[in-house]
């Protein structure tokens, strides 16, 4: 029972108290009085109603359906029930003599038979100790109120205290501050009543007041839990598509909300209603003007009826990052949407990131989403009961999303044709509606120019009107072709264009948006073009929008090739800065003729349309047309992020710009920056062949300008590194990149090259690199802050390079070796570093398991044994698999494959009893009998635990899951155990279900040789097995010699090499 519903009972028990001893007082009144009562103290139907409710109060609180929240409550809970009870009874027990006088005023007041009833019914002996009973239950109650309120503020306190360390920024600050404020008032309460002296004791208003802090404090303490939900729902980029969408020009779009198909599907109908339009109508601008409209929501209001009403919204963003144009991106927008609307059905929807937000695990509530936990949790919603709850969800731009198109606003593409445009009246095309809004808008911009009316004898009135028409009737509904055309008449109009040459204009712009396009971009002048190609072409490659002074250094590498290379360290003044900002602007709009814009000092395509006109085939050989042979997009970022670096302020601040915490675990803004810059280095490595030399000199080049910076003053450094080998801090991050061809050049020109490490290359090379700076110190003036303010998910980036791992695995062979300067326990080797990272981190662990690190890692040697923590290397896997999500159970079953295949002992006991370091990871050897057994048992519960919980979330069958892990595991302590006996009695007590379990008994038991036998006759026959194919995992067309050959069932591989050896040890 919670503490709120113990108190309940408290407060009804005293109310009653309260109640009877009024009553009781007035009775002796009675008793000794020879004129009774007044009238308005005895009021017998008020009494009689008032005891009526006081005992049906207490007969529900003697008896409640709740469990008791834990033992320590249980005392305390069961004496309130107990002194519920006896109140409940003493209060029926005047009730019924209530009943039994009968009243003959007509008034319905109590005169002279009160004094005889009471006589007869109860006695002055009865209501004395009825007397005594409530004064003595009035003093128990007030103890066990402050038992309650003593563990309850101490929960509390803890609580909070875990809330504050979570070390995440999570709703609202003053929430924890409201919490605190809160339980000091409740304290303060709690402590005034000086029970000990029984100077005072608790009263009916004390105990309300307890349960409304109480109350405060668990709908506080709510949302949090339900904010850290949401937060973990929420990314950084979510809001800027629909922040840059231009807001719609005054007056348009009004049709919608008038007699049309549109509005009358928002007030009353259901399903999906397709919106859809040419390139560059308008149908985003159109969408946000719909989703934020207060008549929308007008309409949605009358169709949702009484019904609680949420909306959510995403706009899907080709040219965005890969959560704003991916299906996991839509999801976690509308549940973000959703949830902050209607927080109250997050437990409903999602009980398991729930439940362990309630129990204090904020790591695992806050955990990052799967796209099947997602769509799961989605659907969920449709399930809800005795909820009445309407949905609409604004989703904008279906054909820039990257994946199948199987699903609302979008271009006129046969696909979304099909699916949606069979109902006339739940579809509409933007271009049809817009021929009047883009006549306005026309008029607007000509009209705002000075020169427009200045003479109105060389243009008449019906001149202008006739080319604002003839602007709209060119334009076919699309928006984005009258903006530029309207914009280049205005240019016209500042030129002094008379109607004659106004008109020329028109006619000379083709209709065609992707021509007109092409035609601005030929009115370039020619010293223009090269840096109009360039500067188009990085925008083309970039892996988001890039800050403006990467195109001011770009421009001048065309002036100098090596610009970036040879410029000197040095940060121009803020003045200066800004002027170069202002001017690099001003030429990329010349330059590009509009098609890239400056917003929120990065550099964007004008419209979707523009990028994806420049990526056809024609348009890529046209701008290559202008460059030189060896220009390659991704080495012009990479050079110009390199003066950037060099260009940059690092004199402010307090913290350092690079902090070392072990080998390889470097952090901070430089660190973010010199990673992104990697990043388009190593792109540049999978380019054509003669840019790789280039590239290579690009690289030469940071190393030489990092180590310059960590030599000198000029970067704020932490202490660790000062005695380091200058390059080393480059070495470090370049091994955790996708930088292979790189690293072999540099082998073959250096076979020392990675003498500069103090400790193993490894311990670089698995850990992540970081590559933004939501978590370091940025200042305004500086450039990193506008070139790493980041719009990509924050944090860590989990991608490691296999192919760099592998040749560091064929140089060194120290994954297991411990190293003399690791402090830190986590950190004693490269694997287990690895491993302790990746039960930290499940964007970590997943990315590893689709790369096969774990599978590349244990065979050259990792040791599934070692020591992480308290647990092997093999129990921690098993945890990162069960306690979060994954994203492909096939990539899991083929790691866990590789951890068999690397012999793990087979318990994951922790080391409370045992010393891990000295006895072996299961406390003994396999056949240790009774201690092995408890190895095995702890073993088989953590993965059922495991596959229950992944059923719950995923809604996976299970004989899907248990044939995969389950088997998998009996099988191999099979090949293991000379005598099966421990796995048997492990299994019998184990958490295993029973139909699993009698199957998987039947192997280990005296049907065992059949079972198998008839395995490994069929694996002979055919190769054939009921398991799923084995995905091949995505690791850079990484192959290991010795391993199952792609798309082979790895399964099946496994078990006959695990049946083969099974048979041999038992025919030996």
């Amino acid at each position: 029972m919670d503490p709120i519903s113990a108190l309940g009972i408290a407060s009804s028990v005293i109310t009653f108290i309260d109640f009877a001893a009024k009553l009781i007082s007035t009775t002796k009144v009675i008793f000794h009085s020879k004129e009774g009562a007044s009238t308005d103290d005895l009021a017998l139907t008020k009494i009689y109603t008032k005891l009526q409710d006081l005992s049906a109060c207490l007969a529900s609180s003697a008896y409640p359906q709740q469990p008791f929240s834990s033992p320590q409550s249980l005392e305390d809970v069961s004496g309130l029930q107990e002194l519920s009870a006896v109140c409940e009874q003493d209060c029926q027990e005047i009730v019924n003599a209530l009943q039994a006088i009968k009243i003959h005023d007509n008034d319905g007041r109590l005169w002279g038979s009160m004094k005889t009833a009471f006589k007869s019914k109860l006695g002055r002996s009865k209501i004395t100790a009825i007397e005594s009973r409530l004064e003595r239950t009035q003093r128990v109650m007030s103890l066990h109120i402050s038992s309650i309120l003593s563990n309850q503020i101490s929960q509390l306190s803890k609580k909070i205290e875990s809330m504050s360390s979570s070390g995440r920024g999570v709703g609202p600050a003053s929430i924890i501050e409201s919490m605190s404020q809160d339980l000091a008032n409740l304290k303060l309460e709690s402590e005034s009543i000086n029970i000990a002296k029984q100077q005072s004791i608790f009263s009916a208003g004390q105990a309300k007041l307890f349960v409304d802090l109480l109350k405060d404090l668990a709908n506080a303490e709510k949302r949090f839990e339900a904010d850290g939900i949401i937060s973990s729902l929420n990314y950084t980029c979510r809001p800027v598509r629909h922040d840059i969408i231009p807001q719609a020009h005054m007056n348009t779009f009004q049709w919608a909300f008038e007699k049309s198909s549109l509005s009358d599907w928002l007030c009353s109908s259901n399903g999906i209603f397709w919106v859809s339009g040419k390139a560059g109508s308008g149908k985003s601008t159109f969408m946000k003007f719909l989703a934020g409209h207060f008549q929308t929501r007008e309409l949605l209001t009358r169709w949702a009826g009484g019904k609680f009403l949420v909306t959510a919204a995403h706009y899907f963003w080709s040219t965005g990052t890969d959560m704003q144009k991916s299906q996991q991106g839509l999801l976690r927008s509308l549940l973000f949407d959703i949830f902050r609307s209607y927080p109250d059905c997050i437990p409903i929807v999602c009980p398991s990131r729930w439940a362990t937000a309630k129990i204090g695990n904020f790591s695992s509530s806050w955990a990052p989403w799967t796209t099947d936990e997602l769509s799961k949790t989605l659907r969920a919603l449709t399930t809800i009961e005795d909820e009445q709850i309407s949905f609409c969800f604004y989703i904008d731009g279906l054909d820039e999303y990257e994946g199948d198109h199987i699903e609302l606003c979008s271009r006129p593409w046969p696909v979304f044709e099909a699916s949606f445009g069979s109902e006339t009246l739940k579809k509409l095309y933007v271009h049809d509606l817009t021929r009047g809004d883009i006549k306005r808008f026309a008029k607007h911009q000509l009209r705002t120019h000075p020169r427009w009316a200045v003479n109105p004898a060389e243009i008449s009135e019906n001149e202008k009107c006739g080319l604002i028409e003839q602007v709209a009737e060119r334009a076919e509904g699309v928006f984005l072709w009258a903006f530029l055309v309207t914009r280049s008449l205005r240019e016209g109009l500042s030129n002094d264009d008379t109607v004659v040459d106004m008109w020329r204009r028109l006619q000379s712009l083709p209709s065609d948006l992707e021509r007109l396009f092409k035609h601005m971009l030929d009115s370039v002048d020619d010293i223009y073009r090269p840096k109009m190609a360039g500067a188009l072409q990085v925008a083309i490659h970039a892996f988001e929008p890039l800050p403006v002074e990467i195109y001011w250094h770009l421009e001048k590498e065309f002036e100098e090739q090596n610009y970036a290379i040879c410029c000197a360290v040095r940060a121009p003044e803020t003045a200066e800065r800004e002027r170069q900002r202002e001017q690099i602007r001003r030429r990329i709009n010349a330059q590009t003729k509009g098609l890239l814009e400056t917003r929120k000092d990065r550099v964007e395509f004008l419209h979707r349309t523009v990028r994806d006109f420049l990526r056809t085939a024609e348009m890529s050989d046209y701008l290559n047309g202008k460059l030189s042979t060896n220009f390659n997009a991704f080495n012009s970022i990479a050079k110009s992020y390199l003066a950037l670096l060099k260009t940059a302020s690092y004199t402010h601040g307090y913290l350092p710009q690079i902090t070392r915490q072990g080998p390889g675990r470097n952090w901070g803004v430089f660190i973010a920056s010199l990673n992104q810059a990697l990043l388009y280095a190593a792109e540049a490595f999978k380019t054509t062949a003669p840019t790789l030399r280039d590239t290579a000199e690009i690289l030469d080049g940071y190393e030489i300008f990092v180590a310059e910076i960590v030599e000198s003053s000029h970067l704020a450094i932490d202490s660790a590194l000062e005695c380091c080998d200058p390059r080393l801090l480059f070495r470090e991050e370049v091994v955790k990149h996708q930088l292979a061809p790189y690293i072999q050049i540099k082998v073959q020109e250096e076979p020392e090259y990675f003498s500069v490490f103090q400790d193993s290359p490894l311990f670089a090379a698995l850990t992540p690199m970081t590559t933004s700076t939501d978590y370091f110190f940025v200042f305004e003036d500086s450039p990193l802050s506008a070139a790493l303010k980041p719009m990509t998910a924050s944090g860590a980036n989990s991608i490691l390079s296999p192919n760099t791992l592998k040749i560091l695995l064929e140089h060194f062979d120290d994954l297991n070796v411990i190293s003399p300067r690791a402090s830190d326990p986590h950190l004693r080797s490269p694997w287990v570093s690895f491993m302790y990272e990746c039960s930290n981190s499940n964007q970590l662990f997943n990315s590893a398991l689709k790369q096969g690190i774990f599978n590349l890692l244990l065979f050259h040697g990792a040791d599934p044994d070692a020591c992480i923590g308290n647990y092997t290397a093999f129990c921690t896997f098993l945890a990162a698999l069960f306690e979060n999500p994954v994203e492909s159970f096939e990539t899991a079953c083929s790691a866990l494959d590789a951890f068999l295949r690397a012999r793990p002992s087979l318990g994951i006991v922790p080391g409370e009893n045992i010393d891990l370091r000295t006895k072996g990871p299961a406390g003994g050897s396999v056949n240790d009998g009774p201690q092995n057994e408890r190895a095995i048992k702890s073993t088989l519960d953590k993965i059922i635990s495991g596959i229950q919980w992944k059923e719950k979330l995923f809604d996976v069958k299970e004989h899907e899951v248990h044939y995969k892990f389950l088997e998998k595991f009996i099988i191999y302590a099979l090949g293991e155990l000379e005598d099966p006996t421990p796995l048997a009695s492990a299994m019998r007590n184990s958490s295993v279900p029973p139909r699993a379990c009698s199957r998987l008994l039947r192997l280990i038991g005296s049907e065992s040789h059949d079972h198998v036998a008839s395995k490994k006759r069929r694996y002979a026959s055919n190769g054939e097995t009921d398991e799923e194919s084995i995905g091949e995992c995505q690791s850079e067309d990484l192959e290991i010699t010795g391993q199952p050959p792609k798309r082979q069932k790895a399964a099946d591989w496994y078990y006959r090499y695990l049946m083969d050896r099974y048979f041999h040890r038992r025919e030996c």
